[in-house]
């Protein structure tokens, strides 16, 4: 299945956010292009809802490809940590299940949120909500600026072997921004 990946959204996340949570694309692109180990130190602990957890779970039985595994080891090792509760409210009727999940449990949190999401309808129902959002390939370049990776293209490459679709004004982007063109 292909997915679409949207707008770098490439400043560094910094407090006052102290809730991140995932939608299961940005995962799935991670974990295909050997980046969920970049999380913990960017973002501490990452969450997921059980929406999230069941999509990448249920694609990974269903349809099993490379980075599945290690979704479901992060997921046992606590490095991906499941919310427990389900929250029916708000509702987003026009989003998937899995966005919808991580926005509403993010503006079920107490404390700010970030939120890693790379559709744009999840990422404008975000904005809408002034929930501070990020997507795969800005998490990328955070992950060079940080000195993670040397190299953003070879990632950006490996998402493409893998059906990620990045338009050209994207990757143009993000390799201005993390001054590799």
């Amino acid at each position: 299945m292909a997915r679409k990946v949207v707008a770098a959204g490439v400043s560094a996340p910094t407090p006052p956010h102290k809730i991140v949570i995932a939608d299961s694309s940005p995962i799935i692109g991670l974990s295909l292009i050997g980046g969920l180990d970049w999380l913990k130190p960017l973002f501490g602990t990452v969450h997921i809802t059980r929406t999230v957890r069941d999509e990448l779970l249920t694609d990974y039985q269903t349809n099993p490809r490379a980075g599945m595994a290690l979704i479901t080891a992060a997921i046992k090792a606590g490095g991906l940590k499941v919310i427990a509760k389900n929250y029916a409210t708000p509702t987003f009727p026009h989003l998937d299940e899995g966005e919808a999940s991580v926005l509403a449990a993010a503006l079920n949190q107490k404390l700010p949120c970030l939120v890693i999401i790379d559709e744009m309808l999840g990422r404008r129902a975000a904005a809408l909500h002034d929930i501070r959002c990020i997507g795969l390939v800005g998490i990328i370049i955070i992950a060079k600026k940080r000195r993670l990776i040397s190299k953003i293209a070879p990632a950006l490459q490996q998402l493409q072997t893998h059906n990620f679709r990045l338009s050209d004004a994207l990757i143009a982007h993000a390799l201005f921004a993390a001054d590799e063109r």
